[in-house]
């Protein structure tokens, strides 16, 4: 499998991306992260807490199949559950459960009283 694409402009890219890390690696040495080794991780990352400017620049680096394979074959309990949903419905994957972080699934209230109003109308 290819990770990166092959565009003229891909260490303007790198840069690009490894400037923004701190934003949400907040809990790694960014100097330590290596845009192939850790390309799982990085891409990962980048789309559940990165701007819409990364998310693009993230697509113009690694390639389609890189990503596709990263949401196959997801980081356990790494992603945020609508991100992770809309990614799949992107690439056309089946959506893994192990991959959604449940710290961030709400609950639902069992008494919402808004909701018995409306069913009586």
């Amino acid at each position: 499998m290819q990770i990166f694409n092959t565009i003229p402009a891909t260490t303007i890219i790198q840069k690009k991306i490894q400037e923004s890390f701190p934003k949400f690696f907040w809990d790694i040495d960014t100097n330590k992260l290596d845009l192939k080794d850790h390309y799982k991780l990085i891409i990962t990352q980048a789309i559940n807490y990165g701007s819409v400017q990364t998310i693009k620049q993230v697509f113009q680096l690694y390639s389609r199949e890189a990503i596709r394979q990263i949401l196959k074959h997801p980081i356990r309990g790494a992603w945020f559950p609508k991100t992770y949903k809309a990614f799949c419905n992107l690439f056309d994957v089946v959506p893994d459960k192990s991959a959604v972080n449940i710290m961030c699934i709400r609950k639902e209230k069992q008494h919402d009283k808004s909701r018995e109003f409306f069913k009586n109308l």
